[in-house]
């Protein structure tokens, strides 16, 4: 089997010409830690070391849902240095995809919550296959926005206002909102899509929203108490969700 980022088997880099897949191992880790955070920062960073710009998609492996968000099981994350770590990790990732001029797209399936989501919003096109599930439920349990910054571009808008409510959401109103670029039958549609998207080189936008290029993610750290956050409650949520109630 093919060795992952950093020697873990967390997340992958295939780079092939132009394209080059970033796969997160959402089937044996169907939520984000520290490690998978710093492991997809490398993948993207190792791109971004190319020569040549290209298109890089973002995607579970084997289809499997993306990510159901942050590992909710870290307690951790309720201590202030190290929930600082963690901003300085997610707010990189955001600004590498968000400030970078290479082409970033992500391929969602099943669930697409939390941070999948916000990673979802800062790529150029982002397309699902039909059931997925969209949301942010983690504003609900005192998580905050980790990658992108919320006071930007999407302020103001129905898509603030749809994240903000932690509802969940499916592909149409994902279409509405501006958050996906289509929806295809299966998660291998996307290299299919790619020659087409090889075209849109030069007419790229970075995202629906911005990462932290304002004082955002050096605020959060500063401003937040980590320790607001209802970790219990939070996997307890997502549970429910993987039962189907919701």
């Amino acid at each position: 089997m093919q060795a992952g980022v950093n020697n873990r088997s967390k997340v992958f880099l295939e780079i092939d010409g132009k394209v080059r897949n970033i796969r997160i191992n959402s089937l044996n880790y169907p939520v984000m830690d520290i490690e998978m955070l710093e492991d997809l920062v490398q993948a993207i960073v190792s791109v971004l070391s190319l020569q040549e710009e290209g298109v890089t998609v973002i995607r579970s492996t084997d289809g499997d849902n993306f990510t159901m968000g942050f590992d909710a099981s870290c307690q951790r994350i309720r201590e202030q240095d190290y929930f600082r770590e963690i901003i300085s990790i997610t707010s990189t990732l955001g600004n590498l995809i968000s400030t970078s001029r290479e082409l970033f797209v992500t391929m969602i399936s099943g669930t697409c919550l939390g941070i999948g989501l916000e990673i979802a919003l800062l790529s150029d096109y982002t397309y699902c296959t039909r059931g997925t599930l969209f949301g942010f439920p983690d504003i609900l349990f005192g998580m905050p926005f980790l990658a992108l910054d919320p006071t930007r571009k999407i302020y103001g808008t129905q898509l603030q206002k749809t994240i903000l409510s932690g509802d969940l959401f499916g592909e149409e109103m994902a279409r509405r909102l501006g958050i996906i670029s289509g929806v295809v039958d299966d998660s291998d549609s996307i290299s299919r899509l790619i020659p087409d998207i090889n075209s849109y080189l030069n007419h790229r936008y970075k995202g629906i929203a911005t990462a932290g290029l304002g004082n955002y993610h050096a605020m959060l750290p500063l401003l937040y108490d980590p320790g607001r956050i209802r970790l219990k409650q939070l996997e307890e949520h997502r549970a429910s969700i993987g039962r189907g109630n919701h």
